[in-house]
């Protein structure tokens, strides 16, 4: 206890002792109104505060209140026999309100307090500043968090409430965490500190950050060329695997359609390529599967399950595709998307690359029947996202038959890249547009290829929506300023990425 409390917790008690001296003994006394409470102030340390006030004649004790508001709304009251009193469990750098009154013997309550004192207790200083909260996926029900490490050996509590003053907390020795069980479009606030590993702060609490789960949560889909890894004419497979793995993981998304992922087992790796890509991806992430060894082809499609949930899936051969010993498929499956509970169809496909004649009628037959085995297989009408290598662009002649033929049946292009489109602006339903201007294709050159004089590049590569939100569309490339590629060029495609939402059933 300091040198203060101690010298007004003995003048309290002295005044107490001379007032208990100086009374008429054996004399009935009558209750007097007492005088106000005078002089309040206050000693106050980040989690501490002593209060004090001039004693008031006849007072038998005293009540005092504290509380975060001037009103005085849930207010703790204490007693005390002396004209000082000791206030815990404070919060540093927090304002508080604090009134006090006189009680006589004969009364069960004070008859008026003070006028209200407040104080505001100092920032407690700790070695170490307090993280910073970095929010990444918001779903409805859930938020990604993560922070960077103020010092080595530590733990940190996490707090997260919709009420600032009353966090609950959770403790992690990592540097992320997910808050689950949220409810969508909702504040919370969150609020973090370190701990040494002997479990004493570190930090102090950070300031409370507010962030809102969305109504809807987003849907990250991809395609994806992977060229084969048995193709001899190609890098190799071994060189490449672990770039195209980090470029998928890096989009953060549910669902990726795969062309060219072989069914045979890739040099060295006793998988199949798709397989391969899946258990480089994590134990979460799962490839539909079919009934025989080929199925279809490299046409396949992968997906997290921590993410989504299958709910049924199949494929079709596409008639007059019989080409180098491999034919096209259409490869569709049913989702449940777990952050929100809606359903979604997915669809992947390859198409013929000839630039024929021949190439253009077989490209045309395809896109004509994918659109009919989509509404034979989806007849729900569930949202519906189609992706693949449709082997056609918007200059490719005589025109760009299977982006006509889909569109045409309903579906939409985000970027609404349309026969000979050489303007520069946005256009189509995607809200936001990363390195739209490069083209998908690249063919191992170092240099991406990417548009001069217009905004949107060659999109052999495409993601085709039922009407739905398009948050975002991205052309996955990692260039130098030069627009050189970074590192390992993963396939001779680009992946492409669209950040979607649901709609609500119907």
């Amino acid at each position: 206890m300091g040198a203060y409390l101690r010298r007004a917790l003995a003048n309290a008690f002295v005044s107490v002792l001379l007032a208990v001296a100086l009374m008429p003994v054996g004399l009935p006394t009558q209750a007097a109104a007492l005088d106000a409470v005078t002089g309040v102030s206050s000693s106050q340390r980040p989690t501490m505060a002593v209060v004090s006030w001039r004693p008031v004649d006849g007072a038998s004790g005293y009540q005092v209140q504290r509380s975060l508001t001037s009103d005085f709304g849930s207010a703790e009251t204490l007693t005390s026999a002396s004209s000082a009193v000791v206030l815990t469990g404070l919060s540093p750098a927090t304002s508080y309100y604090v009134r006090v009154a006189a009680v006589s013997a004969d009364q069960n309550a004070p008859l008026g307090w003070s006028t209200p004192f407040t104080f505001t207790t100092p920032a407690q200083i700790y070695p170490l500043g307090a993280p910073k909260i970095t929010v990444g996926l918001a779903t409805t029900t859930s938020l990604e968090l993560t922070w960077t490490a103020p010092a080595r050996h530590l733990r940190y509590e996490v707090g997260v409430g919709t009420d600032p003053m009353a966090l609950t907390v959770t403790q992690t020795a990592e540097t992320t965490h997910t808050v689950s069980g949220l409810k969508p479009e909702t504040d919370y606030y969150l609020s973090i500190r370190a701990l040494w590993l002997s479990g004493e702060v570190a930090s102090d609490w950070s300031s409370p950050q507010l962030v809102s789960t969305p109504a809807d949560a987003p849907l990250r889909v991809g395609s994806y060329n992977v060229r084969n890894g048995t193709d001899k004419s190609a890098p190799a497979w071994s060189k490449r695997r672990a770039a195209v793995a980090n470029t998928i993981a890096s989009q953060k998304v549910s669902v990726v359609g795969l062309q060219e992922a072989t069914w045979r087992h890739v040099p060295g790796r006793g998988v199949s390529q798709y397989g391969d890509i899946a258990q480089l991806l994590g134990s979460s992430w799962k490839s539909t599967t079919y009934v025989g060894n080929a199925g279809p082809e490299g046409t396949r499609i992968i997906y997290d399950s921590a993410q989504v949930t299958l709910l049924r899936q199949g494929y079709q051969k596409l008639a007059g595709t019989h080409a180098n010993k491999n034919w096209r498929y259409v490869t569709w499956a049913e989702f449940r998307q777990l952050s929100t509970g809606k359903t979604f169809f997915f669809v992947d496909t390859h198409f013929l690359q000839w630039k024929n004649a021949k190439g253009y009628k077989s490209r045309k037959s395809c896109a004509q029947q994918l659109v009919k085995i989509v509404a034979r297989e989806n007849p729900e009408k569930l949202p519906t996202i189609i992706v693949g290598d449709f082997n056609s662009h918007k200059f490719r002649k005589p025109d760009n038959a299977p982006h006509k033929i889909i569109t045409r049946a309903g579906y939409l292009d985000p970027l609404d890249n349309i026969d000979g489109w050489r303007g520069d602006g946005a256009r189509g339903v995607a809200e936001r547009r990363i390195n739209e201007n490069f083209f998908t294709i690249n063919g191992f050159k170092r240099k991406a290829e990417r548009a001069t004089g217009y905004s949107t590049g060659v999109m052999l590569d495409q993601i085709y929506v039922s009407p739905m939100r398009v948050a975002e569309w991205e052309t996955v490339v990692r260039t130098d300023s030069s627009g050189r590629f970074v590192g390992v060029i993963p396939s001779d495609h680009n992946m492409v990425r669209a950040t979607v939402y649901l709609p609500d059933p119907s």
